[in-house]
């Protein structure tokens, strides 16, 4: 027999499964789709990671002459227009970025740039372990935590992969889409309370306005189905 807090929430799954619905049709009609960013069914959402800002990024009280901070700006600039070219030059961006970590090894942009160029050919365990290397250097880096949360689904990490959103959460704890993905990684380990918890957190923050979540409301619909599925997921299992 279910727990009485368990079944308190049977209420919210019931809207759940036609609110789901509802907004997929919506998105549908008014296109803007993210479907692209899904796996796993439209359940866990991932967006392409953007290249790292040109300028920012090095350990805190790590001091170098402007002259090699203007070279380090310079060839990250370069590599992120290699990997964001119409026509990817990933083998030039790869280059890049390891040269910019070779002029100065404590900047963390020139490992997350690796990452991204690993990620986007789907070269899962190579960017791993340059995210990591970014996020041991830049602990609160969330353009690295979120694309390694979803490189670590990718290889099947799950554990790990929770670990890393929940560090993300650290950094942005009113960020619906990473409370999200924990629903989706906690209803994939068996963790349903968990997992309901996470979801329905989501769909608080997703009601609100302001800093809470500053994406169109198109997407901020469709994120909002998402963490509704999650939620009848956990329920139903």
């Amino acid at each position: 027999m279910s727990s009485p807090g368990f079944r308190s929430y049977s209420a919210a799954v019931a809207a759940a499964l036609i609110l789901t619905l509802s907004l997929n049709a919506a998105a549908q009609e008014g296109g803007g789709s993210v479907s692209r960013d899904l796996i796993g069914g439209a359940l866990l959402i991932f967006r392409t990671p953007e290249d790292p800002p040109v300028g920012g990024g090095r350990l805190k009280g790590h001091r170098i002459t402007p002259k090699v901070a203007k070279e380090q700006n310079r060839i990250i600039a370069r590599a992120n227009a290699a990997r964001s070219a119409p026509t990817p030059r990933y083998s030039e961006a790869e280059q890049q970025y390891r040269q910019a970590a070779s002029l100065d090894p404590t900047d963390a942009r020139s490992f997350a740039g690796l990452g991204n160029v690993y990620l986007d050919q789907s070269r899962y365990n190579d960017a791993v372990a340059q995210y990591q290397h970014a996020i041991e250097l830049k602990t609160d880096y969330s353009d690295a935590l979120m694309p390694l949360g979803y490189a670590l689904v990718r290889l099947n990490r799950l554990p790990d992969a929770i670990e890393t959103y929940k560090q993300a959460l650290k950094v942005e704890p009113d960020n619906p889409e990473i409370h999200n993905n924990l629903g989706y990684l906690y209803n994939h380990t068996g963790k349903y309370l968990d997992a309901v918890a996470a979801c329905l957190e989501a769909i608080r923050l997703l009601g609100e306005t302001g800093e809470a979540y500053k994406q169109g409301f198109q997407t901020r619909q469709e994120v909002l189905a998402h963490a509704y599925k999650n939620l009848g997921n956990a329920k139903t299992s």
